[in-house]
């Protein structure tokens, strides 16, 4: 799939025609990032790969769908949120909402 050091992953093709077109995952650490390539020609050759996603949320599980021009890739993003409680600061218990005893 590619020539990168990176670990590749989950292929996934649909052909219309001539043309193929193929969606993967590739570990880029800390993440894991969703690749596009696409060939005219049955497969014996392959543009280059673009990158779908970005390397801030970890990305898995591409699948592709084409029918004539159109061309779908779905996939999951996984985002992790971190909420950082301070205590001891008026201004963060009024914004949660929470009720400081005395």
């Amino acid at each position: 799939m590619t020539n990168s050091n990176y670990h590749s992953s989950s292929p996934r093709l649909s052909a219309y025609g001539s043309n193929v077109h193929l969606v993967y995952q590739q570990n880029i650490d800390p993440n894991t990032v969703i690749y596009y390539k696409r060939s005219t020609d049955g497969g014996t050759s392959w543009n280059n790969a673009i990158l779908l996603t970005d390397n801030y949320h970890s990305c898995d599980k591409p699948d592709i769908s084409v029918s004539g021009n159109n061309i779908h890739v779905v996939y999951l993003r996984f985002v992790i949120m971190i909420y950082l409680y301070f205590t001891g600061i008026p201004q963060m218990e009024e914004i949660r909402g929470v009720q400081k005893q005395t």
